[in-house]
């Protein structure tokens, strides 16, 4: 700075006149710039202090709050790193019940086509010894009709003309009759509920080969849905993971991005505080 005399403005500047000019207000010319660059010191010293203050002050509520943004999304990446574990767990567990289901139900439909196959195998040896029956019941009667037709030759014959031997025929063709009857009813009656048995039977195995061509049809219908089903779940885990995955990179850029902005503004004001400690108004000179 310089400090203009008026008693120096018409002196030759360096001479002996201008010296000793310069000289006798030196004195007090520097006991009021010190005082001014004291004050003056002191005056820039508030104002960029005060400045510096409210940087920090601003400094201090953009860490706080980027803290408060990074402490939120850590927690948000934590709960959906949760979710996703849940996620996977849930599907492992699908994926082993769907085996197990699976599995469950071509157990019960192989038991199921072991049971209609033994049915059938049991219907078709019920059938035979029908048949065997049918057979049997045409031969006994069969025979009652040659014995009916032998009673019916001898019952011809008058009694009072009848020889001792056919009489006796008679009665042991009669009595033979009875018995044959008896065994052709019997005979009958057994294929008459043999019959109704194998009616119930072929009805039952019916109903067991509808059921079993059902149970296959659901069998593959669940076989579908849960394949699509865990298919889909399997889509939306891998969503998810990805989506994980990039807002943890998103996050680490920004935790990258605004440190060192932050660096950079805490930087400043260090700076800013040693310049104000440093600083100077420079040298000043009378003239």
């Amino acid at each position: 700075a310089y400090v203009t005399l008026d008693d120096t403005q018409a002196l030759q500047a360096y001479t002996d006149a201008y010296d000793q000019a310069v000289e006798t207000f030196t004195p007090a010319v520097e006991a009021v710039g010190e005082d001014c660059i004291a004050y003056r010191t002191q005056k820039i010293q508030q104002e960029q202090s005060q400045e510096l203050n409210e940087a920090e002050r601003a400094y201090n509520d953009g860490l706080a709050a980027y803290q408060q943004q990074i402490a939120e999304a850590q927690r948000q990446l934590e709960d959906g790193e949760a979710e996703y574990k849940a996620g996977a767990a849930a599907l492992e567990q699908a994926q082993r019940d769907y085996e197990t289901g699976i599995v469950q139900g071509q157990r019960e439909l192989d038991e199921a086509e072991e049971q209609l196959l033994a049915g059938q195998q049991a219907y078709d040896t019920g059938q035979a010894r029908y048949n065997d029956g049918v057979a049997q019941a045409r031969t006994l009667q069969q025979g009652l009709s040659q014995m009916q037709m032998q009673v019916q030759g001898l019952q011809a014959i008058p009694e009072e003309l009848r020889t001792q031997e056919q009489q006796a025929l008679l009665e042991q063709l009669l009595a033979q009759q009875t018995q044959l009857q008896a065994q052709y009813d019997a005979a009958v009656a057994e294929l008459e509920q043999a019959h109704a048995e194998l009616e119930a039977s072929a009805q039952q195995l019916e109903m067991a080969g509808q059921q079993l061509k059902t149970g296959k049809t659901e069998l593959e219908q669940k076989k579908t849905e849960g394949q699509r089903e865990l298919a889909a779940a399997r889509q939306r885990l891998a969503e998810s993971r990805t989506q994980l995955d990039q807002a943890q990179a998103q996050l680490e850029q920004t935790q990258a991005e605004k440190s060192q902005e932050l660096d950079q503004v805490r930087q400043q004001i260090e700076d800013g505080r040693k310049q104000l400690e440093d600083l100077s108004l420079g040298d000043w000179y009378i003239v």
